[in-house]
């Protein structure tokens, strides 16, 4: 960090803080969409992306620490259906068990999960993804902690949308099918998620300038209390479920650590330890975990520089992004895990005479619909690392 400092000088200040307005008009909506959309609550989720992720980007060098898809996913199951005591303990292990791993030198761990097995997966829970927030999408009122108790609950709520909330979600899912293929390089640096939100806000106020009279569901003021209840210190685990806490905590780790891998993140012992840093720290803030990711130009204070814009924005317009749809957020968040799917990858598995693996990549797919999503991750590792076995056995007997 020092030796950055040193050949600071106007320039490379120029460019850090044009990269970190790009960062954090990239970061605050899925930030925004993590809180609204979930039990997590906006403070929570805004907190990993503007405090954590800029300290961290800070001593860690090259990557942007943010709270990511795959992880609020995962985390947010975590809590609807074990609640914030075993969520931030379960996270807290997370951090501390990244940390072994750096330490280990392993933090490539999840290069060894096959390829078929994690595109299966990162589907099932697309869908997953997709089945929860369409009750958002349409403000239908369905709830449940998982996709198949949204569903269930279709029988005594109905499907009855209502049609200002489904024109706000419609209108954000256009801009970003379209936007980043018509304005490619504006793109690059004001991301589609958040011109729509710029639009989507706009528009409700124009249609529905009186928020008392409103009948679409918004995300609400949002308080700046840093510190809420829902902290490490200010909870209780349930103790008496210590295999629910193991199972959560290395299913965090295993995500985290993937995710970062596969968004390309180098698994350096630094960037590795500061990860399990990072997720050390949120649980004590009331923040959600965090997953890294490489950062293209400027330096270690690009990210910092991120964090203050986020923290500015949220600070300066809290009541006009009060009033943005809650369908809005759940559009970016359906669009949003539906680009991390690599069809190539998908296409090579059922390419040549790969039946096998085309085969247990469906069965990874049904399985993270069906079930639990850390139960289906604790069974996708044990079968990575029964692969690996077996794989490591037929190389032996070949040499």
């Amino acid at each position: 960090m020092f030796n950055d400092l040193k050949s600071y000088n106007k320039k490379i200040l120029m460019t850090d803080a044009g990269q970190g307005g790009i960062i954090a008009m990239g970061v605050f909506p899925l930030a925004l969409a993590f809180g609204a959309n979930s039990q997590i609550g906006v403070a929570p989720a805004l907190l990993s992306a503007v405090i954590i992720g800029a300290i961290m980007s800070l001593f860690a060098g090259a990557h942007i620490y943010s709270p990511a898809l795959l992880t609020f996913v995962v985390f947010s199951e975590i809590l609807s259906i074990h609640g914030w005591g075993t969520a931030l303990l379960s996270a807290f292990i997370a951090g501390v068990l990244l940390i072994i791993l750096a330490l280990s030198k392993k933090a490539q761990t999840a290069a060894q999960i096959p390829v078929y097995i994690f595109q299966g997966f990162l589907l099932g829970v697309t869908v997953d993804m997709a089945l929860l927030q369409i009750t958002n999408y349409f403000d239908i009122g369905a709830s449940g902690a998982t996709a198949v108790d949204i569903l269930l609950s279709y029988k005594s709520v109905g499907f009855h949308s209502n049609w200002r909330t489904v024109l706000f979600a419609t209108i954000m899912l256009v801009v970003m099918i379209t936007y980043p293929i018509k304005f490619k390089k504006f793109s690059k640096i004001v991301s589609a998620p958040f011109f729509g939100i710029i639009i989507t806000i706009a528009l409700n106020i124009f249609l529905n300038p009186d928020v008392e009279y409103t009948n679409v569901i918004e995300v609400g003021r949002i308080t700046l209390d840093l510190f809420g209840k829902n902290t490490l210190p200010g909870t209780v685990a349930n103790i008496s479920s210590i295999q629910s806490i193991i199972v959560c905590s290395l299913v965090l780790a295993f995500i985290i650590n993937a995710e970062s891998f596969y968004a390309g993140a180098k698994a350096g012992k630094a960037h590795a330890i500061a990860l399990g840093v990072s997720n050390c720290i949120s649980p004590f803030l009331g923040a959600m975990p965090l997953s890294a990711r490489t950062r293209q130009k400027g330096t270690r204070l690009a990210g910092v520089f991120a964090g203050i814009y986020m923290f500015f924005f949220v600070a300066a317009f809290r009541d006009i992004i009060a009033r943005l749809p809650i369908s809005v957020l759940a559009t970016v968040l359906i669009i949003s895990m539906w680009s991390l799917i690599s069809w190539k990858e998908v296409k090579k598995i059922f390419t040549g005479r790969r039946v096998v693996h085309g085969l247990m990549y469906l069965a990874t797919v049904v399985l993270t619909v069906l079930v639990d999503i850390t139960l289906a991750f604790t069974i996708i590792m044990v079968i990575s690392i029964v692969l690996g076995i077996c794989g490591k056995k037929v190389r032996l007997q070949s040499k």
